[in-house]
């Protein structure tokens, strides 16, 4: 069980982030259709590409970039 304490803790809720906490914690907002949007334009952009070219491969780059950025939507940041 946890002890009690008499902590006061302020949340601010947001566009960019769900919940930011006073104590610097912030919860990352769940709406992933932006990073779908870019991984669907990118995948697209690739199927256009030369295979292993230099420009595929960026591209490639730029894509996986997209796909971290929605998993890790999903995680608890914090600020410091």
């Amino acid at each position: 069980m946890f002890e009690k304490t008499f902590d006061r803790i302020g949340i601010d809720l947001g566009l960019r982030t769900l919940a930011t906490l006073s104590n610097g914690l912030e919860k990352a907002n769940l709406d992933v259709s932006y990073e779908e949007k870019m991984i669907n334009k990118y995948q697209k952009t690739l199927s256009r590409k030369k295979y292993m070219s230099k420009r595929y491969q960026k591209t490639q780059r730029t894509y996986w970039k997209w796909i971290d950025k929605k998993t890790n939507k999903y995680e608890t940041h914090t600020t410091k």
